[in-house]
């Protein structure tokens, strides 16, 4: 058991700056589904991840429903990984409020941020920029 900032479990993940639900939205119905970019879903439906620590502040992040890994790809999109994938490890830090926290590619000095460019928006990694589309709270399920 690692001593972690937010307990393993199940959780909807929400951005404060938006107050959006992140999730991935309406998925073609084939096995296995495809490696959907993160979006905002709204303030209405919420989708399930769960959270497993590992050691010091590192995290899997895993979609609930398809039971895949959350990674990104080389352009700084987060995304479901296709199974086989390679796991990513994510850090949850503290937000620049009580109950928010920014969440760290391990591999690099960007963020989560929720976009809000393009027709849906994505969530993206992107250097630190204090503003609270960085920031995300953990809604236990």
């Amino acid at each position: 058991m690692y001593d972690s900032i937010i307990p393993g479990g199940k959780y909807c993940i929400v951005n404060v700056g938006t107050g959006s639900y992140t999730g991935v939205g309406l998925v073609p119905p084939v096995n296995p589904p495809p490696p959907s970019p993160l979006k905002p879903i709204g303030r209405i439906f919420r989708e399930a991840f769960t959270l497993e620590p590992k050691e010091g502040d590192k995290y899997i992040i895993a979609h609930k429903t398809f039971r895949m890994l959350v990674g990104h790809d080389d352009e700084g999109i987060v995304r479901l990984i296709p199974p086989g994938g390679k796991e990513v490890q994510w850090i949850i830090v503290d937000g620049y409020g009580p109950g928010r926290y920014r969440i760290k590619a391990v591999d690099s000095d960007k963020y989560w941020r929720m976009s809000r460019e393009g027709k849906w928006g994505s969530v993206k990694l992107e250097e630190e920029n204090g503003d609270s589309d960085q920031e995300w709270r953990f809604e236990e399920v």
